[in-house]
């Protein structure tokens, strides 16, 4: 486990060619998302899309980009409108939002071991329905919110294929290239497939629960962490949990600092957020993911506090909650590993964590 060092061989193993075309994006993004002056929740909204959008640089499926361009668009938006509906719609005392998480969960579980295209198209489509169940008390219309996420996706989408397809004709041996849909350590059998998602299930739904009942700030930060961390075997969970909860916590601290001292206003934060978020798309597994997580950290408090005076609020929540999420992950890989080992099925798990 590797979490501070980082050698000239491994900056030139770095996603240069996903880095370049991140900072034209996010840089015409954010120029545009000001000069249009949005009110703070379509802000919001649009950068954090446009930077969503942009982790998914090569992805494809069947060695095609455009399957996955209008997936996502249509992920994103599905999944934000139909979480504001499943938040106010109530069957026994629950919200449907409840268990469309939980079903979510389980498909993003089962997909992480089974094709890393349709796991990140689910993964973003489960991301922003969980965020739009959380936050729907503060969106009045949902039709202004779903203009800026699509408008940001398209922008971002555009720029990248465009710098990808001139970069491939001019230089096709150094351009981006595109990403496999089989997992690092393969193909996962049918019963891995299932347990991996029911795993996904369970941790996402504790963490959900403990969240709410000691109303943590931001608590959408919990089962999303727990998805994030959970892996096959509980070792190769242990480390996910202990390298992203000192990672976070570097990366929310140190934003935070600058935050304050810059203050939320300061006219630097719009550079802060396209210098954390091209750093991070930089030292994005399989690079760095240590780096990757301090610097996504670091972009989304600066993300959530421009124009916010809460920086350290918006940091405790995102550390609360990888705790928090990390701890569900633990207990869940446990419990599975147990009952994998009762019934025989541990030799369909990696030995290792490659992802």
């Amino acid at each position: 486990m590797q979490l501070v060092t980082i050698s000239p061989k491994q900056l030139q193993k770095l996603n240069w060619s996903r880095g370049l075309p991140a900072a034209l994006a996010l840089s015409g993004l954010v120029a545009i998302v000001l000069s249009l002056d949005l009110p703070r929740g379509q802000e919001l909204a649009a950068l954090g899309a446009g930077f969503a959008t942009s982790t998914g640089q090569g992805k494809s499926i069947r060695n095609r980009r455009w399957p996955v361009t209008f997936l996502d668009i249509a992920g994103k938006l599905v999944g934000i409108f139909a979480g504001m509906i499943a938040a106010k719609v109530m069957i026994g005392g629950v919200a449907l939002s409840v268990p469309g998480m939980l079903l979510g969960a389980f498909a993003v579980g089962l997909l992480s071991r089974r094709d890393m295209s349709l796991w990140w198209l689910f993964l973003q489509s489960w991301l922003f329905f969980s965020l739009s169940t959380f936050l729907v008390q503060f969106i009045p219309s949902p039709g202004p919110v779903l203009l800026a996420v699509g408008g940001a996706m398209v922008w971002v989408l555009a720029v990248e294929e465009a710098v990808r397809v001139i970069w491939k004709h001019f230089a096709p041996k150094t351009g981006p290239k595109l990403d496999g849909q089989v997992p690092p350590d393969g193909v996962a059998p049918l019963n891995s497939l299932i347990g991996q998602g029911l795993q996904a299930m369970g941790a996402v739904g504790l963490s959900y629960g403990i969240a709410v009942a000691f109303s943590i700030n931001h608590p959408y930060w919990a089962p999303l962490s727990a998805l994030l961390m959970l892996r096959p075997r509980p070792g190769m969970t242990w480390d996910r949990v202990l390298v992203r909860s000192l990672a976070t916590l570097a990366g929310g601290l140190g934003a935070s600092l600058l935050v304050l001292w810059l203050g939320p206003d300061s006219v630097v934060m719009p550079g802060l957020y396209v210098i954390f978020g091209v750093t991070a798309i930089l030292f994005a597994p399989p690079a760095h993911y240590p780096t990757f997580v301090a610097f996504l950290t670091a972009l989304i408090v600066v993300m959530v506090s421009m124009g916010n005076d809460a920086p350290l609020s918006n940091a405790w929540g995102r550390v609360a909650g990888t705790v928090l999420g990390g701890a569900s992950a633990l207990a869940m890989s446990y419990l599975a590993h147990a009952i994998r080992k009762r019934l025989g099925w541990e030799e369909s798990l990696p030995e290792s964590d490659a992802a």
